[in-house]
């Protein structure tokens, strides 16, 4: 039986979140920025796909609306709890953390003020995208471990979750030589 992680967050500018989830914080020089631990900022995908999550869906508001809600599910292969908050790099200066949603205009229901939540379609077929595009990078690792030695699996996946320590932007230019597979800033343009 899956265990779903539900998380619902308020980012501080919807569209920069959206983007943050998307492409982490790009460097400008085919790398990451690194966040106050210097842990890389690839980014929610990332983070998630690092993490071996096989299923997430995403939730919105569109950026004007009075209650500003990003959420997400997300079938979790931990057994363990894996808190967004001091674990993802990058993601507290993206959010809100004071719980404040939004203001209207009179008191409301929460279905009413929750009505401006959408499911974000476009994040919900690129995570598939990005996920089974690691699972066959993985599986090339695995069948030829000879070709990236110094690559292995736990090292990816550490690097895609910006792990300190993890080389994130030394393993990505690594897989591109490789593999000829590009995992920073692929998805730009999809969305």
């Amino acid at each position: 039986m899956p265990v779903i992680e539900i998380v619902a967050y308020t980012p501080n500018d919807m569209d920069e979140f959206i983007d943050y989830c998307i492409n982490g914080k790009p460097d400008g020089q085919g790398g990451h920025q690194t966040d106050p631990q210097g842990r890389k900022i690839t980014g929610v995908l990332d983070w998630l796909r690092g993490r071996g999550v096989p299923e997430a869906h995403f939730f919105n508001s569109k950026k004007g609306e009075k209650v500003q809600l990003f959420a997400a599910t997300i079938q979790r292969q931990e057994t363990f709890d894996v808190p967004w908050l001091g674990n993802l790099p990058g993601f507290e200066a993206m959010i809100s953390v004071e719980g404040f949603l939004g203001k209207t205009d009179s008191f409301a229901a929460l279905s009413d003020l929750l009505a401006s939540v959408k499911s974000n379609t476009d994040l919900d077929k690129l995570y598939p995208k990005v996920k089974d595009q690691l699972d066959q990078l993985l599986k090339r690792m695995e069948e030829n471990p000879e070709v990236m030695p110094s690559v292995g699996k736990q090292r990816l996946l550490a690097a895609l979750r910006g792990e300190l320590g993890s080389n994130t932007d030394e393993v990505f230019e690594e897989v591109q030589k490789k593999w000829k597979i590009s995992l920073l800033n692929q998805f730009r343009s999809f969305i």
